[in-house]
C-alpha cells in the first residue's frame, strides 16, 4: 500500500485567486485565468523550495509517509510580482508538477491506469498540465480518466469516503496507518457525535 499527499492540489491557486479579487472569487473557474497566462518558472522553483516546509525542509524532498494539512501551505512573496493570469498558470502547473514529481518515491512500478477524483478536474488547465507531465514520463501507454468515467459517482465519492471512515470509527478500526502518514501506531481518527454532545 502506498499513500500519501503529493502537494497543494487546489490550496494555493484558490488563495491566489480569493486574494487578488478581494474574495469576489474563490477560484479559477474553467481555468479562466491559468489559459491567459504564463508559467513563470522562476516562481515555479521556488513555490516548491518554499511554499510547504516541514521538518525544517520542502515537504517535496521528505520521504513517504508524509501527510499535509492547508495550514501546511503558504502563498510565497514571489506571487505578489505576478499578473492574476500569470500567478494562476503558474500554480495550475505546480500542482500538477508535485503530483508527477512525487512518483520519485516510488520504489517499483509506476501506476498505468490514473483516476482523476475531486473539484480540481474541473479546472481544465491542471488537467491538461498533468495529463502532457505524464505523457512526457510515461509516453501514450497509460490510462488517464476522470472519475466517472472510470464507473463511479464522483459528486458522491467524498461523502462516501468519509461515511467509510465514520464506520471505522464507531467500530474503533484503524482510519490512519504508519505507512500512510507516519503514526507510530494504527490509530482511530475523528471525534463521534450525537445531538446531545460527544462521546
Amino acid at each position: 500500500m502506498i499513500r500519501y499527499d503529493c502537494g497543494p492540489g487546489n490550496t494555493l491557486v484558490d488563495r491566489f485567486i480569493q486574494k487578488r479579487t478581494k474574495n469576489k472569487l474563490s477560484m479559477d473557474i474553467d481555468g479562466t485565468y491559468g489559459f491567459k497566462g504564463k508559467l513563470d518558472k522562476h516562481t515555479l522553483e521556488k513555490l516548491y523550495n518554499r511554499a510547504i516546509i516541514k521538518k525544517d525542509q520542502s515537504f517535496f524532498n521528505i520521504a513517504p509517509p508524509k501527510s499535509l494539512d492547508v495550514g501546511d501551505i503558504t502563498l510565497i512573496k514571489e506571487l505578489d510580482d505576478l499578473s492574476l493570469e500569470d500567478g494562476c498558470a503558474t500554480l495550475e502547473a505546480f500542482t500538477a508538477y508535485t503530483i508527477v514529481d512525487s512518483l520519485k518515491f516510488f520504489t517499483s512500478t509506476y501506476p498505468k491506469r490514473w483516476i482523476l477524483a475531486g473539484g480540481g478536474w474541473q479546472n481544465p488547465v491542471i488537467k491538461n498540465d498533468l495529463v502532457k507531465l505524464l505523457h512526457e514520463k510515461f509516453g501514450y501507454d497509460i490510462i488517464i480518466e476522470i472519475i466517472e468515467q472510470a464507473g463511479f459517482n464522483g459528486k458522491a465519492t467524498e461523502a462516501q469516503l468519509f461515511a467509510y471512515l465514520a464506520v471505522r470509527h464507531i467500530k474503533k478500526l484503524p482510519t490512519s496507518y504508519p505507512q500512510t502518514t507516519g503514526v507510530t501506531i494504527p490509530i482511530v481518527g475523528g471525534d463521534y457525535y450525537i445531538a446531545h454532545g460527544k462521546i
